[in-house]
């Protein structure tokens, strides 16, 4: 599991998913758990746009008629695979990261994303200037 935040400048957590986080975390008595640090690229202002604006409605449309539901991290991988490319492992080929993409970059790959869903699947997608994220 990933629960994704940021340490505010006077040394506060502020998760993504909060509420998703405090139910995992009632589960997890005596459990070890480990925290990576990531050096942040994008905001979470965008990264909310990215999984609400962008992901989300495309998850909606991929799902109407399916008996089961693709997830959003699916939909993510799709997403990567489809305008960033795959990386191979010895494992066989993997989605690339968004992770450490620059914003510009990751401003580009989410351009590409709405121009796509506009022309081949009649979905407009909102702008980060128009989406308002869910309260």
């Amino acid at each position: 599991m990933i629960f994704r935040g940021l340490v505010t400048e006077d040394g506060k957590l502020e998760l993504d998913e909060p509420a998703r986080w405090l139910a995992v975390l009632a589960t997890l008595r005596k459990r070890v758990v480990q925290v990576t640090l990531e050096r942040g690229r994008r905001s979470l202002k965008a990264n909310a746009y990215y999984w609400g604006g962008i992901v989300e409605p495309i998850r909606q449309l991929f799902n109407i008629g399916r008996e089961w539901p693709i997830n959003k991290e699916r939909i993510h991988d799709l997403l990567v695979r489809s305008f960033l490319g795959e990386e191979m492992t010895p494992l066989g080929p993997v989605p690339k990261s968004t992770h450490d993409l620059p914003s510009d970059r990751f401003a580009l790959y989410i351009d590409e994303i709405r121009a796509h869903a506009a022309s081949e699947w009649g979905l407009n997608l909102p702008s980060p200037e128009d989406w308002k994220e869910a309260a």
